[in-house]
């Protein structure tokens, strides 16, 4: 059995709780709030129901997981929920498994849009018609059941505004991602590559650093551009 630690927490020091569930696996990995307290949640489920309450449901269940960022006002009242993923087309492209998960979130404060990451074995995952970013990378590599990273843009209403894949044909995810104060985004995680390939270069042409390793940081600039990738060699 697993060992289990109880804390006792006096319930005046509790402001509000919820429950976030369905009939699957759900799990919550990143914790954000906005100008006006609102708190924001993102991470992935394997629920194909979830009671949200009041709360608006973006989106479709698809995969066997899928990720999903909700937010709540400051007194616990569910506002929206954003279900993304794919289902993965075996037909075409044999191995994926509509595996969909977030792990971490930011928002920026100007326009209340959420930004998620993580990693996806969907190639059919769900682009917005119209992807508001100027680098979109909108190719799956069928490579068995290797993930690519992505990430994900909502506006302040939950719906998907821009997405992007990043990778090539090895394992790639982001875990963490971060908004500076200009609105540039920078996102951390790791790569199966051990070199640059075309895939790592920006579009613009900006020089990109480091060319080996497996830690892998790129940035993007306000506009969703990719300005440089770099991957980390900690190789002893």
């Amino acid at each position: 059995g697993q060992n289990t630690q109880s804390v006792n927490v006096p319930l005046e020091n509790i402001d509000w709780s919820t429950y976030l569930c369905g009939g699957g696996n759900d799990d919550l990995l990143d914790v954000k709030s906005d100008n006006q307290n609102s708190i924001y949640v993102t991470g992935h489920t394997e629920s194909t129901t979830i009671n949200f309450g009041i709360g608006s449901l973006i989106g479709n269940f698809s995969g066997s997981i899928d990720a999903i960022v909700a937010k709540f006002n400051t007194i616990s009242e569910p506002i929206w929920m954003s279900i993304i993923g794919g289902a993965g087309n075996t037909s075409t492209c044999p191995g994926v498994t509509g595996i969909d998960q977030a792990f971490a979130m930011d928002i920026r404060k100007s326009d209340n849009h959420t930004f998620i990451t993580g990693k996806t074995t969907s190639n059919d995952f769900p682009f917005p018609t119209i992807n508001n970013g100027l680098y979109t990378k909108s190719n799956y590599h069928c490579s068995g059941s290797n993930s690519e990273a992505f990430v994900a843009e909502l506006d302040a209403n939950g719906s998907l505004y821009w997405a992007t894949y990043f990778g090539n044909n090895d394992e790639e995810y982001f875990n963490d991602l971060v908004l500076d104060g200009l609105g540039n985004l920078y996102c951390v995680g790791k790569s199966g590559a051990t070199v640059i390939s075309n895939e790592f270069v920006p579009q613009t042409g900006t020089q990109y650093q480091s060319t080996t390793g497996n830690g892998l940081i790129i940035k993007f600039n306000n506009s969703n551009d990719l300005v440089w990738t770099t991957l980390i060699n900690t190789n002893k």
